[in-house]
């Protein structure tokens, strides 16, 4: 761990605060402390968690979901919501790929987590309010209403009231993502609209009750980034206010990053943060403040927080954020203490087009565009054993740096997979038994390499944009790490690594005022 400071907090920030698939952030407070949970769809732990006493600089914490999915089905957590109350943490989510929407709870955010509580099995993106003796469930209705429906939650028995609908969109027929707040005298409901892409935006609307009317922002959408195509951020929306200790407000919400005119979004969608101004009862974000990513406003006291340095050396009892799965494996084995001081994966059967679930693969999210990665790797594989290094974004959208025996030799080739077409490199040739895999990455391309004996061998290269969000259809941010397979049955030969390497080398520097805002997240990859 390193212990990691951002610069003169009062000059301003740079987004995104969270780096890398950190999208549908919620946030509470409990004293000066403020504690953050995102999406995780299908990687497994689920719903990361994160500490912060500034909202810029974010520790890793854990994770809400670490059971093993019910009914063999890899998990597809959409949208938690956490809420803390008299002691408690609270938070719902739902799971696609299970039965709906559910409750969890914990005296401590860094668990243990209660077991999953079903509440209802219709759409997504529920959330909780306390206020006035009452605990307030909101959700996304019907896709034939598009609504948004609500209704009291007994917490004790996990059980709901009659869901009754308050609202649709204030600006669209697209709305999803719903937070209820008391703040005041009004009630206060926000939404997302707009679809998950370009078009994202946070509408809210206020009333004297929280079952509506709800009257709209006199500037619907409030938060939006549809001004121009060519600035740095765009999909802005989905958030979560929340309240300082000193009275000030902010919004927690997620976009996209695009350095450049034409750049997709491999990253996937992340968590940027924006100050709040009250006037007249209404919340306001000023535009400027959504469109670029340096956020030049006064911000909290500033707090350093020890974050995950760019090595993993493998030698704890287990696998802590930032590393994930994608799905989870019923096949194969992973292993920290086998070997100690290694990772020591033992790769399933191969099934042809299935990977997440499938395949052993221990990864952890790109969270920048320009990076370089590095695993230091012992690998003797038999005939039919695979395994290497990974860039990740669904299983019909990949690149693997493979290493295997072909025609009694150790080679590395690539072999790219991107919808229904796939392609390999030439083979080169391995001859160590200790080998570094290495991919370098930056807007246009990934580039892949082995180091054997200090001598580093290019392999191949392959295009950014073709695992951008957009062109894989969706909502998740590539992953990279290792991986293990058999070609035939389950591998003979175990892949062991000793050493992973991240470093992102786009982040910003701040060194004087006058150059850039001075705050800038210390753990947005973690």
């Amino acid at each position: 761990m390193n212990t990691m400071a951002s610069e003169q907090s009062h000059f301003g920030w740079s987004n995104p605060v969270l780096r890398g698939d950190r999208a549908d952030p919620s946030v509470c407070r409990v004293g000066d402390e403020f504690y953050l949970a995102c999406s995780s769809m299908d990687r497994w732990p689920g719903i990361p968690l994160y500490h912060s006493r500034d909202l810029v600089n974010w520790r890793p914490i854990g994770f809400a979901y670490k059971e093993v999915p019910d009914e063999g089905l890899a998990p597809m957590l959409y949208a938690p919501t956490l809420r803390y109350h008299r002691g408690r943490f609270y938070l719902v989510c739902t799971d696609v790929a299970s039965k709906g929407n559910f409750l969890m709870s914990a005296e401590d955010p860094r668990g243990p987590w209660s077991q999953r509580r079903w509440l209802d099995a219709e759409m997504f993106d529920p959330s909780l309010c306390f206020a006035e003796g009452k605990v307030f469930y909101t959700r996304r209705g019907s896709f034939e209403q598009k609504d948004i429906v609500q209704a009291e939650l007994d917490l004790d028995a996990a059980k709901l009231g009659s869901l009754r609908s308050v609202a649709v969109g204030f600006v669209s027929d697209d709305a999803e993502g719903p937070h209820l707040y008391r703040i005041g005298q009004w009630w206060y409901l926000l939404l997302a609209e707009g679809g998950s892409r370009a078009l994202h935006c946070c509408t809210i609307g206020r009333s004297q009750s929280p079952w509506g009317p709800f009257e709209p922002h006199p500037a619907n959408p409030f938060v939006a980034q549809h001004h121009a195509w060519w600035h740095e951020v765009l999909g802005a929306g989905h958030g979560d206010m929340v309240e300082a200790p000193d009275g000030s407000w902010w919004l927690l919400y997620l976009a996209t990053r695009h350095p450049a005119y034409d750049c997709l979004s491999p990253l996937g969608r992340e968590t940027f943060l924006a100050p709040i101004r009250w006037e007249d009862g209404w919340p306001w974000v000023d535009p400027e403040h959504v469109r670029h990513l340096v956020v030049r406003a006064p911000g909290l006291p500033q707090a350093p927080v020890e974050a995950p340095g760019p090595v993993e050396d493998f030698d704890a009892d287990e696998l802590t954020p930032p590393w994930v799965r994608a799905g989870y494996p019923r096949q194969g084995k992973v292993s920290l203490s086998e070997r100690p001081g290694f990772l020591r994966l033992w790769g399933g059967p191969l099934q042809e087009g299935k990977v997440a679930g499938a395949q052993v693969m221990v990864a952890r999210h790109q969270s920048d565009f320009v990076f370089e990665a590095r695993a230091t790797t012992e690998f003797e594989p038999e005939e039919g054993d695979l395994g290497g290094l990974r860039i990740y974004q669904t299983d019909a959208y990949r690149y693997d740096l493979v290493v295997a025996r072909r025609g009694g030799r150790k080679v590395a080739l690539l072999s790219a997979h991107v919808g229904g077409l796939s392609s390999s490199s030439l083979p080169v040739v391995i001859t160590a038994k200790r080998f570094e895999l290495v991919v370098r990455g930056d807007l246009d391309s990934y580039n892949f390499s082995v180091v054997c004996d200090g001598s580093e061998v290019f392999v191949a290269t392959a295009p950014t944009r073709l695992l951008g969000s957009e062109v894989a259809q969706t909502w998740t941010g590539t992953l990279i790490g290792v991986w293990a397979a058999g070609s035939g049955g389950p591998c003979r030969a175990p892949l062991d690594v000793d050493r992973f390497e991240y470093r992102g080398l786009d982040r910003p520097s701040f060194s004087s005022p006058e150059t850039a805002p001075g705050q800038r997240s210390a753990s947005n990859g973690a």
